[in-house]
């Protein structure tokens, strides 16, 4: 065991990345509870 260990324990309820095809942005979402996936084009507003 370390001297200085630490653990962090998470669960994510909702996950939100940015990802460019072809230089386009998209918005991915994954909503953990509901288990609702999205990819949708970013709009910048």
């Amino acid at each position: 065991m370390l001297e200085k260990e630490r653990l962090f324990l998470f669960e994510p309820k909702f996950i939100e990345r940015w990802l460019y095809e072809n230089g386009i942005p998209y918005v991915e979402q994954f909503d953990i509870c509901s288990q609702h996936y999205s990819m949708t084009l970013y709009s910048g507003k």
